[in-house]
């Protein structure tokens, strides 16, 4: 037994991270190649997890060292077809201990189905500033342990128009004055408002890291898509490293004058969060190997990790984690919040991960099958008046729920499979599911099956 520490329980060990609302799933839809993930979701697919390198240095490294002036990617978060993008890193500056890069992105898709560009006017097109996002990335290191991270995105061009007019009316009392008057003032969509994060983080005590975050507009991954989410300041400190038992402790303020409705309520609907909130969680996780094969010995004059990064053995391994998570407001707040009346969430996550091959061989020398469960649910400081009856509540919300006294968020089954095509190159798929579809479509593969094999039996 041991803690989560194989590649494929990364997903798994992310569960207890998603209840917290700080998880970060790699998404085409932001500039900088990351959203976070909703409290209410379940964790991201193993393909989405973080890299741990920033993507505008991906982007700078290709174009440097490939020479690939735009990357392309694939954006249908808004469906109204943003389609195909072009990103570039258009300035890239920094020192020993700090760098900061500036991505400009094309719309180049929705540049193509315009009418002016079909008329053979492209630089009308390419004129538009709603046709360009652009984003920011720091980072610098305070020390050996310390690090003070930010970025920055503006969605469309079109506004730097009003940062502009806001900067101009800060430094011209006229100008403010001239403002207030009565006008009507322009819609802003979402892009044109910028958003961003400042993040302060430590690991100067042991096996623990302690973060700072100042957050304004994030996006966050919901079931039904992406939403804007409420600005918010947080501190919070947690432990870091393999380890059976963890924890994380945390304060958090939300601060737009009007907080929108947010997240689920524990009856249906939505509700806003509450103003201020202090939070702690902990979680037990566990990783154990049924199997493991003996690898092949390398060719002669071949490196002994053979095509992937690190040796590969073939293995069964099961994993699973348990958590909690206990918010309490600190003051009374709108969405039926009370000071001091605490809520619980539970989540629930196991993954059975099994391989063959050790990728020693150029094609098809690595097969990998992972299949994993996810859950997670609610349960509020009143119980509800309409709670389901004792007969109606599974066998999921009665054990993360004491009884089956919460509502239960999310229940999710992934499916994935990795196959070594040549050398390096390996294809992987994701699916997921809600546990009751995976039943019935297996019941019927199995209906269909004892059919055909009846049929074909009387024949």
């Amino acid at each position: 037994m041991a803690p989560l520490t194989q590649r494929s329980m990364e997903a798994t060990k992310a569960s207890f991270t998603t209840i917290f609302g700080d998880q970060e799933t790699e998404c085409a839809s932001a500039l900088e190649g990351h959203v976070r993930v909703h409290q209410s979701s379940a964790p991201p697919f193993t393909l989405g997890l973080p890299s741990g390198l920033a993507r505008s240095q991906q982007l700078y490294m290709m174009q440097r060292f490939l020479n690939i002036p735009a990357t392309p990617s694939y954006d249908d978060s808004k469906g109204v077809g943003d389609g195909l993008v072009l990103d570039r890193v258009v300035a890239n500056f920094g020192g020993r201990s700090w760098w900061n890069t500036f991505t400009l992105r094309l719309r180049a898709q929705r540049a193509w189905n315009t009418q002016q560009f079909s008329e053979g006017k492209p630089h009308q097109v390419l004129s538009d500033p709603s046709m360009y996002a652009l984003s920011g990335r720091f980072r610098a290191g305070v020390g050996r342990s310390t690090a003070l991270k930010a970025f920055g995105e503006l969605g469309s061009l079109r506004g730097l128009n009003e940062l502009r007019r806001k900067f101009m009316r800060s430094r011209d009392p006229n100008a403010a004055a001239a403002s207030n008057a009565p006008a009507p003032a322009p819609a802003l969509s979402s892009d044109e408002i910028p958003r961003g994060r400042v993040a302060l983080q430590s690991k100067f005590f042991p096996w623990h890291v302690a973060h700072a975050d100042l957050s304004h507009r994030e996006r966050y991954q919901t079931s039904e898509g992406y939403e804007d989410g409420p600005s918010h300041a947080s501190v919070t400190i947690a432990s870091r490293g393999p380890q059976f038992l963890n924890y994380r402790f945390g304060v958090r303020q939300w601060l737009d004058e009007t907080l929108p409705e947010f997240e689920r309520a524990p009856g249906g609907g939505a509700r806003p969060p509450p103003r201020r909130e202090a939070l702690a969680g902990v979680s037990i996780e566990q990783q154990a190997t049924l199997w493991r094969g003996e690898r092949r010995a390398p060719p002669p004059g071949k490196r002994p990790g053979g095509y992937a990064a690190l040796p590969q053995r073939p293995n069964v391994t099961i994993g699973g984690l348990v958590g909690a998570l206990a918010r309490m407001p600190l003051v009374d707040s709108a969405g039926g919040w009370t000071k001091n009346e605490t809520e619980l969430r539970h989540v629930v996550s196991g993954t059975l991960h099994a391989s063959v091959g050790s990728y020693l061989r150029p094609m098809l020398d690595y097969t990998a099958i992972d299949v994993r469960y996810d859950a997670g649910a609610m349960q509020p400081h009143r119980p509800l008046a309409d709670a389901k009856p004792e007969g109606e509540t599974s066998w999921v919300e009665k054990l993360i729920s004491r009884g089956g006294k919460a509502t239960l968020e999310s229940e999710i089954v992934t499916l994935s499979a990795t196959q070594q095509l040549l050398g390096p190159l390996k294809l992987r798929a994701e699916v997921r599911c809600t546990p009751k579809a995976l039943g019935a479509a297996m019941g019927s593969a199995w209906t269909g099956f004892k059919g055909g094999g009846g049929g074909g039996g009387g024949g």
